[in-house]
């Protein structure tokens, strides 16, 4: 019975692990999304950058200088918010990865003691086999005494 309420405790442990590990395994890629997005903002502003240095050796009027300053301002606003977004997404891949090692902790301990426990019976078994094959031995030898006298 005990070995029966611990195989289920296994695999409902085994099931919180799986789920706890795919949880940090999304956490992890969405980490790497946001990180790509990053990157390609970056890009996009450096890429604006050298267009407005090549356009300004030809000479550029004011209203397109300041246009050309407003989105440079909202790239940057995009930039501030990625890396929120990048920072949030580190400590929740963080937390996950937290509780995920905290439950596969749980679950070797809880192996460990069915395997305890398994040994322990096998001990035993071990033992009545031995003290069996011992008592056998012992009526064995007690009878062949008893003929030979």
């Amino acid at each position: 019975m005990a070995r029966d309420q611990l195989a289920l405790l296994i695999k409902l442990e085994s099931d919180k692990e799986e789920k706890l590990r795919l949880d940090f395994v999304g956490a992890q890629q969405h980490l790497a999304n946001l990180q790509r997005q990053l990157t390609g903002i970056e890009s996009f502003r450096s890429d604006y950058l050298a267009q407005l240095q090549s356009r300004a050796v030809q000479g550029v009027g004011g209203s397109y200088y300041n246009q050309f300053q407003q989105f440079i301002g909202k790239l940057d606003d995009a930039l501030k918010q990625q890396l929120n977004a990048i920072n949030t997404a580190n400590k929740v891949l963080k937390q996950r990865e937290s509780l995920w090692l905290a439950q596969k902790a749980k679950l070797e301990a809880i192996e460990k003691l069915k395997q305890r426990k398994l040994d322990k019976q096998q001990a035993a078994l071990a033992k009545a086999e031995q003290k069996q094959l011992d008592e056998f031995a012992t009526n064995i030898f007690v009878r062949n005494r008893k003929t030979l006298a």
